[in-house]
């Protein structure tokens, strides 16, 4: 009899420990679905669309800022290297004209100089033309990760 009853007792225990992770994993369950519903409700969603469009513009906008400066610092460099072929034609004209050894290593030092003046000139303005390009075209993203990280230092 004494083993009936230890058997009986187990058996309620087993069965309360059962209804209590049942009655737990349901209560759990059914409060993450109100924590999922109450993410993703209809204010939410449209929080994340717009949050969605303002960084797909900011990426455009940077996209766009690049390709122009990309075309701006082409532009510089082809302007260079006319300016840079033009100056040598020119140069090399003048050497034919040259009357004496002397006057044509004169005219070749003068050229080289000018030009090596002009490639470092040139590669300065480039080197700022580049980081401004840079800069501005990283703009757009920088102002909507400033916002993000406004919104979630308020809402912290």
């Amino acid at each position: 009899m004494a083993k009936a009853k230890s058997s009986t007792k187990s058996a309620k225990s087993s069965a309360k420990s059962f209804n209590d992770a049942y009655t737990n994993g349901k209560n759990g369950f059914e409060s993450a679905a109100k924590s999922f519903e109450n993410f993703f409700n209809a204010k939410n969603m449209e929080e994340a669309t717009a949050y969605g469009k303002q960084n797909l513009d900011a990426v455009l906008e940077s996209s766009n800022l690049l390709a122009q400066g990309c075309q701006e610092i082409s532009n510089a460099w082809m302007g260079f290297a006319q300016q840079s072929l033009q100056t040598g034609v020119n140069a090399a004209k003048e050497l034919m004209g040259c009357k004496s050894l002397q006057e044509a290593m004169e005219l070749q030092t003068a050229y080289a100089r000018s030009f090596f003046e002009d490639a470092v000139n040139e590669g300065s303005r480039l080197s700022e033309l580049s980081a401004r390009v840079a800069n501005e075209a990283f703009e757009p993203v920088r102002e909507c990760v400033n916002t993000t990280i406004e919104k979630v230092w308020k809402a912290a």
